[in-house]
């Protein structure tokens, strides 16, 4: 969890982030995802409403989902994090609450039509926060749940087919 650290505390976290965690994953990969992992610190503040969903693209046994968990812990100790076997309504839901945080899915691989729904629906959403209009059955309106956090997925091929998902991430 975020919290002020003093001055020593925070020399060695640097000295870590320096030695330990830029050594351990591909240079093009921590680059573009430590500055990511931060970004839900200081969008809000900037009064940015667009945010951009990092995926990171790469072999099985590669390091992904390591690295992304790693990142993730910059937001709290977390046991698991999320995967795609999901359904689209429980990835929005995750990323609803994760409010002004960094929300991780692993292990997107595209291998089936509801994978590429879930994937394509949660990025519509990330990027531009609008909700869908839809009724309760006693007609009142339902609460829209999009996504409040930053959107950070791994997975061994994107949907490079689809443009406007390719125009709202980070590859």
């Amino acid at each position: 969890d975020f919290r002020m650290l003093s001055d020593d505390d925070f020399v060695e976290v640097m000295m870590h982030i320096k030695k330990d965690l830029m050594s351990a994953w591909p240079t093009k990969w921590i680059m573009t995802g430590l500055p990511h992992a931060f970004m839900p610190a200081i969008l809000k503040p900037l009064g940015v409403r667009e945010k951009p969903t990092f995926f990171i693209e790469g072999l099985t046994g590669s390091g992904k989902t390591a690295m992304t968990f790693v990142l993730q812990w910059f937001w709290g100790q977390f046991e698991t994090i999320p995967n795609m076997a999901g359904t689209a309504k429980g990835l929005l839901l995750g990323a609803y609450d994760y409010k002004d945080a960094l929300f991780v899915v692993d292990d997107y691989k595209g291998a089936n039509r509801q994978q590429i729904a879930a994937l394509s629906e949660v990025i519509q959403y990330a990027y531009e926060p609008t909700g869908a209009m839809k009724l309760n059955r006693d007609s009142s309106m339902q609460t829209s749940r999009v996504p409040r956090g930053i959107l950070m997925f791994s997975g061994e091929e994107f949907l490079s087919s689809d443009a406007a998902k390719v125009a709202r991430c980070i590859l």
